[in-house]
């Protein structure tokens, strides 16, 4: 691949960028992004109002989802605290609309047989924000790594890893 000289990359970037009075603004897409008119007028709604003079030296050609919208890091000390009884792991927590904290984990049964070896995956809840947790189901399903949905609507979706023969 040929070098590009540095006077070269500053052309492409002064073509990138233009000067407007309130600083630099990055050109973006102004077509309808999308296959079907209602892929148009979706990306539309969520490409608008993206501030593209925030970070201007950012010239990526990244055109996902707005992340100056959704990402507000806030940084506390952690607090360790068991959910039940030993052996539980690979916990996965949400929290409900009303403010409960639904938790789910799993527990190895410890068989030494594969056939017989199961991980059960047990749900508990905490109304305290985390202080203290109540098993409110031992599910009948058997998987590894569970993981927690809240849906629209308030219905929680639960999916884990299929382990061994379980």
């Amino acid at each position: 691949m040929p070098r590009r000289s540095p006077r070269t990359i500053i052309r492409v970037l002064l073509g990138l960028l233009i000067l407007t009075a309130t600083g630099w603004s990055v050109l973006q897409e102004t077509l309808p992004v999308g296959p079907t008119p209602a892929d148009q007028q979706r990306n539309a709604a969520l490409l608008a109002g993206y501030d593209y003079s925030k970070y201007p030296s950012a010239i990526t050609g990244y055109t996902g989802q707005d992340r100056q919208r959704i990402v507000f890091p806030r940084f506390a000390h952690a607090v360790r605290t068991r959910v039940g009884p030993r052996g539980n792991y690979k916990a996965a927590v949400v929290q409900m609309k009303d403010g409960r904290l639904v938790l789910t984990a799993c527990r190895d049964n410890y068989e030494k047989d594969p056939a017989k070896r199961r991980f059960s995956i047990f749900v508990y809840e905490s109304k305290d924000v985390g202080l203290n947790w109540k098993q409110i189901n031992k599910t009948p399903l058997f998987g590894k790594e569970p993981s927690l949905t809240v849906l629209p609507d308030g219905w929680l979706v639960l999916t884990a890893q299929k382990t061994y023969r379980g």
